[in-house]
Formats: C-alpha cells, structure tokens, sequence
C-alpha cells in the first residue's frame, strides 16, 4: 500500500487568478496523495471597499451569487478535483484575519497558495498576495506552501532542506521525511553560513549539525545528499543552489516571534518566499 500524508483539509485561497488556480492544481495532487478534502476560500475586504467589483456588479446578492457560482464552476469543472471532497467558502473581512479564523474553524493541516512574486502585485490581485501571504504564513499552525509558478508539479523528487545554526531549525526534518518518503524524494541539505557565522559559532560546530540531520534523514531510510555553503548572500546561495539541482520543493522554517515574517533563514524570508521558482514549504518551530 503506497505511503500517503496525514493530512485531512487542505486549505486554498484562491482571488481567481491564473496563480491562485495553479496553487489549487498542485494541492489536488497532495489530496490525492493524502485522501484529503480540499476547502476552497475567497475572501472579499468588503463590498464597499471592492471598487472595482461594485463597477462591474451592483447589488451585494448579485455579487455573492456570483461569486459562489465561480466557486461552484471550478469545483464542477477542474479536472484536477475529480474524486477529491472539496468545500466552498465565501467570507467577507480582513484577508489574513478570515483565513486565520477558518484555519481553526475548519481544522486545517496544510495551507496552499499561489503568489504572484514581487513583480506581479497590484491592486485587483491583492487578495492573497503582498503583506497578506507573510502575515498568514506568521500566524498559520499548520505548514504553508506557497506556489509561484502556475503550472508547479507536486511531485517533489528532490527537496532542498537549508540549514542554519538555530536549534529550532532541525523541527522541519520530521515533517521532509514524511514527504519525502511518500514520493521517493532525496533530500538535499545544506549548511548555509557566512563567515560572520562560522567566526561566531564556530564552523566544527556547523558541520556537525549537518552531520547530524543528515544521519537522521539517512536513518529513516531517505536517499540524502549533503553541501556547505558559504556565501555572504544567504539568499541566493539558497536560491542558486535549489535552482542547480532542479529542486522540486524548497523548506524553510518561520518564527512565532514579534517580528513579521522573520524565519531561520534570516529576514530574508520574503525574498526566498516571493523570488523563488520553486515551492516553498513553511514550516513553524515545534510543528510535528
């Protein structure tokens, strides 16, 4: 019997867009993979502030009508959720504000949404999109994927795993076991420093964390590749390398600190999230 995910709902944002739509095609893969139901979300700030749709519609029944038969005409006509149980919602409120209150209400495993990157926000794509996907990647219980690429394949045979010198982010190597081991991924991970760091904390020490979750990943009888990289760009390194050996999922792990989106990986974060090809798995420290 194939491996398969511990995941029940799958939660999707969608604002309707090509990317939004391409986030749902991969999260039916990960259904199908899971027996998971999907829920599928549009969210709308409010019928007043949305000028745009209130040009286009007049009267707030018309809209919610409208609006849930595009809901109910993807969920009919997307050959991608054939099989799959999946839920419509439409809520009216603060983006990130809905999506956490239905992350609770509805017991969600996993978050997938599409983003267009830092060069593709404006105004009407702003519903999933921009300070939205950071603050509800901070705030999620549970790991969010975030997809830029609409035709992203969930197939995930090669999963970059960075490291740094933290000890929360070692929490992640569970949770890329499981996947890796339901997909016969192999997993890549490196060890990313400057020489700040390795003056800091010393670079015996680096290397033996490295050592270490590699012996782990090894142990749970996952194929295991592993790098040191030492660049003072840490973002980049991790980008680069991902893109070098043609990773089909890139794993960071984020803070329930104060600060907005700040991850293991540093700050740069954002950069990794909105700049990468590749998916991003998010993942918060004490996650199991």
């Amino acid at each position: 019997m194939a491996l398969k995910f511990n995941l029940k709902k799958i939660l999707v944002p969608t604002d309707f867009s090509e990317h939004s739509l391409g986030a749902l095609h991969y999260a039916a893969a990960m259904a199908k993979h899971s027996d998971a139901e999907i829920v599928l979300l549009h969210v709308m700030e409010s019928y007043a502030e949305n000028v745009a749709l209130n040009h286009a519609i007049n009267l707030t029944d018309t809209i919610k009508k409208a609006v849930n038969d595009k809901l109910m005409q993807i969920k009919t006509e997307n050959m991608d959720l054939w099989g799959i149980k999946v839920g419509v919602r439409l809520e009216i409120g603060k983006i990130y504000k809905v999506i956490t209150d239905v992350l609770a209400e509805e017991g969600i495993d996993l978050v997938v949404m599409g983003t267009h990157g830092s060069s593709g926000i404006n105004t009407l794509e702003k519903y999933i999109l921009g300070s939205n996907a950071y603050r509800i990647i901070r705030v999620a219980d549970c790991p969010v994927i975030t997809v830029r690429e609409s035709n992203a394949e969930a197939k995930f045979k090669t999963i970059v795993l960075p490291l740094d010198t933290t000890k929360e982010t070692k929490d992640k190597v569970a949770s890329v076991i499981k996947i890796a081991k339901v997909f016969g991924a192999t997993v890549h991970v490196i060890s990313v420093s400057t020489r700040w760091d390795e003056w800091r904390i010393g670079g015996d020490k680096m290397k033996a964390q490295l050592e270490e979750v590699s012996e782990q990943i090894k142990k749970a009888g996952v194929q295991v590749l592993s790098t040191v990289i030492r660049k003072e760009d840490i973002t980049a390194s991790v980008l680069d390398y991902a893109q070098g050996v043609n990773a089909d999922l890139l794993v960071i792990m984020t803070s329930a600190e104060s600060k907005l989106a700040e991850f293991t990986v540093g700050s740069s974060a954002r950069t990794i999230i909105s700049e990468s090809n590749i998916p991003v798995l998010s993942i918060r420290p004490g996650y199991k």
